[in-house]
C-alpha cells in the first residue's frame, strides 16, 4: 500500500464519519462522554476503505453493507436516545442514502471522479484531494437533502412494515450495485443505470415516509385530543370538589347550631353527618401529591375506579419532580391508571378489585409501579400487553404512549406477571436534573 492511498483511506473513513454525525445530529444525545465513545463503533469499517486487491478487503457487496449497517446502530445505541427499531431503521435509512450515493458515483463521469482518474495538476496528491473533496461534497449534499426530507428526529415509532419496506430497497440497492460493480468491468458507458434506480427506490422511501407521518400525525392529534379531554375532566373533578368545598364552609355556622340542636338525638345526628359526607361527593378529597395537575388527574380517576367498584390506593409524592412535562405525566399516569383500572373491574372478587399506585426514587431515576388483579389473561402485541377494549382503533395504544413518553427520558417499561393473577406495571424514568 502507497502512501497516497493510506491518506485516501484516511481520508475516506474521516469523511463518512462526518457523514454519519451529520446525518444524525437532530438526534438527542445521551451524553458528551458516550458521544466520545461511540466513535470507537466505526473502527471496523476501516476495512472498508483498504484497496481491493487486498485480502481483507470484503468484496461482498451485502457483506459491506452488513458492516457500515452494525457499526452505525452500535453508534447509534450507545450515543442516541431511542427506541431500539426506531434506531435500527435510521441506521438502515442512513446506510441506503450512501449506499445510492455509490451507486450514482458507477455513472461514466462520477466514476472517473471516484477513482481518481482525473487530471487537475501534475501531482497525484493534489489530484487525489481534489477528487475526494468533490466526491464528499456531493454525496454531502445527498445526505443533508435525504436527512432534510426524512426527518428521522421526528421518528418515534417504526413498525415491522416500515422496517421491512426499507429493507427491501436497501437489498435492492445493494444487488444493483453488485451488479453494476460487474458490468462496469466491461461496459462503463452502460453504468447510466444505477441514477434510475436510486431516484425510484428514494421516491418509493420518501413516499413511504409521508403516508407513514400522516398516519401519525392524524393519531398524534387524536391522542392530543384525548389527552386535553382528560386534562379537562380532571380540571372539572376539581372545580367541582371546590364548590362543594366553598359551599360547605358557608353552611358550615348552620351546620354547627343543626349538630348541637341534635346532641341528645344519636340517631339524628349520625343521619344528619351522614348527609354532609355523601354531599362532599369525594371521599379522597385532598390528594396533595405536589403536583396539581396531578392532584386533578388522580381525583378524576378515583371517581371513574368508584364507578367501576375499584378501590384505587395512592402512595406518592411528586413534590420534587420537576423534569417531567405535564403532558407526559398525563400520558403516563392517566393511561396506566385506566387500564389498570379496567382490568381490576372484571375481576369477579370485589377483594381483589384493587389498583395500587407507588412512586419511590433510586439514585436519579423516578420508579412508578402500578398493582393490579385481572381477570381475563392480557393479549400480548408487539411484544407488549395490551387489555381488552371495545374501541379497535385505539387497541394497544394507551401502553404504546407510555412507552413513548417513557423514552423520551431515556427511560424504560417493564410489564410484569405476578402470583395470584397480579399485574405490575412498573416505570423507570432517569432525572433530567
Amino acid at each position: 500500500m502507497t502512501d497516497l492511498q493510506f491518506l485516501s483511506i484516511i481520508i475516506r473513513f474521516v469523511s463518512d464519519g462526518l457523514l454519519t454525525f451529520f446525518f444524525f445530529w437532530k438526534l438527542k444525545d445521551i451524553s458528551k462522554l458516550r458521544s466520545l465513545l461511540g466513535l470507537l463503533c466505526f473502527i471496523p469499517t476501516c476495512i472498508l476503505f483498504v484497496p481491493s486487491s487486498l485480502a481483507v478487503y470484503p468484496d461482498s457487496a451485502f457483506l459491506r453493507y452488513i458492516i457500515r449497517a452494525f457499526s452505525v446502530f452500535a453508534y447509534l445505541l450507545v450515543v442516541k436516545r431511542g427506541g431500539k427499531r426506531v434506531l435500527l431503521y435510521d441506521s438502515l435509512l442512513f446506510c441506503l442514502c450512501l449506499t445510492l450515493c455509490h451507486n450514482l458515483f458507477m455513472t461514466p463521469f462520477l466514476s472517473e471522479l471516484r477513482n481518481v482518474n482525473i487530471t487537475v495538476s501534475g501531482s497525484p496528491l493534489i489530484d487525489m484531494l481534489f477528487a475526494r473533496m468533490v466526491e464528499y461534497l456531493i454525496t454531502g449534499l445527498i445526505i443533508w437533502g435525504c436527512a432534510s426530507l426524512f426527518h428521522i428526529q421526528d421518528i418515534v415509532d417504526v413498525g415491522w412494515l416500515r422496517l421491512g419496506i426499507c429493507l427491501l430497497m436497501a437489498i435492492i440497492n445493494i444487488l444493483v450495485k453488485h451488479i453494476l460493480r460487474m458490468t462496469y468491468n466491461s461496459s462503463p458507458s452502460a453504468n447510466i443505470f444505477p441514477l434510475f434506480i436510486s431516484l425510484v427506490t428514494l421516491m418509493i422511501l420518501l413516499s413511504t415516509e409521508y403516508y407513514m407521518n400522516s398516519v401519525q400525525k392524524n393519531y398524534q392529534v387524536r391522542m392530543a385530543l384525548a389527552v386535553q379531554r382528560n386534562q379537562y375532566n380532571a380540571l372539572k373533578t376539581t372545580v367541582k370538589l371546590d364548590e362543594n368545598t366553598r359551599r360547605l364552609r358557608h353552611d358550615m355556622k348552620n351546620h354547627i347550631i343543626a349538630l348541637r340542636a341534635m346532641v341528645n338525638e344519636p340517631d339524628k345526628l349520625n343521619e344528619y353527618l351522614n348527609d354532609i359526607y355523601r354531599d362532599l361527593d369525594s371521599p379522597m378529597y385532598g390528594i396533595r401529591t405536589g403536583n396539581s395537575l396531578l392532584d386533578a388527574l388522580l381525583e378524576q380517576k378515583y371517581q371513574f375506579a368508584l364507578s367501576k367498584k375499584v378501590k384505587v390506593t395512592y402512595n406518592i409524592d411528586f413534590s420534587n419532580v420537576s423534569f417531567l412535562r405535564d403532558f407526559d405525566l398525563n400520558t403516563i399516569v392517566g393511561n396506566a391508571l385506566d387500564n389498570a383500572i379496567e382490568a381490576a373491574a372484571e375481576v369477579p372478587d370485589e377483594e381483589k378489585r384493587t389498583v395500587v399506585f407507588k412512586s419511590a426514587w433510586k439514585a436519579d431515576m423516578l420508579i412508578l409501579k402500578f398493582d393490579n388483579h385481572y381477570f381475563h389473561e392480557p393479549e400480548i402485541r408487539d411484544g407488549i400487553f395490551v387489555t381488552r377494549k371495545r374501541d379497535n382503533d385505539l387497541h394497544g395504544y394507551g401502553m404504546k404512549n407510555i412507552r413513548k413518553a417513557a423514552e423520551r427520558y431515556g427511560g424504560n417499561v417493564v410489564q410484569e406477571i405476578l402470583s395470584d393473577k397480579l399485574f405490575r406495571l412498573v416505570i423507570l424514568l432517569p432525572s433530567k436534573e
